[in-house]
């Protein structure tokens, strides 16, 4: 005897876009796989729930991969900008003098851009 359904895969599904916001595919997508888990599977509750935890792990684990991954980003940027700032600061000209002068708003911009990032 074959299967009830056996026509359509859930992922060959087309879901209309209309449906979709007005949230009636949802709703129906979220029953018929609580269903199918209750009935054809006969999975007990235990099990759905650490499947569902797996999947929330998942997703954080995700996340936080992604999170890391910018931040390494913006790390690697703030240590570009770290160095520009030291090498502004440590350029000299011919005459051994700070190529910014002390009291130019050069050598203040980048002073304040250097303590900006120590207090990060």
């Amino acid at each position: 005897m074959s299967p009830p359904i056996d026509a359509l895969d859930i992922i060959q599904f087309v879901i209309p876009t209309l449906h979709l916001k007005l949230g009636l595919v949802n709703a129906a997508l979220k029953n018929f796989k609580q269903w199918i888990d209750t009935r054809i599977e006969n999975m007990p509750a235990d099990l759905l729930q650490a499947r569902t935890n797996f999947i929330i792990i998942e997703l954080k684990h995700s996340r936080s991969d992604e999170d890391m991954t910018s931040l390494k980003d913006e790390i690697a940027d703030l240590m570009m900008q770290k160095s520009y700032i030291k090498t502004a600061l440590k350029e000299k000209n011919f005459q051994n003098k700070f190529v910014l002068p002390t009291g130019s708003p050069e050598r203040k911009e980048a002073h304040a851009k250097h303590k900006d990032f120590e207090q990060r």
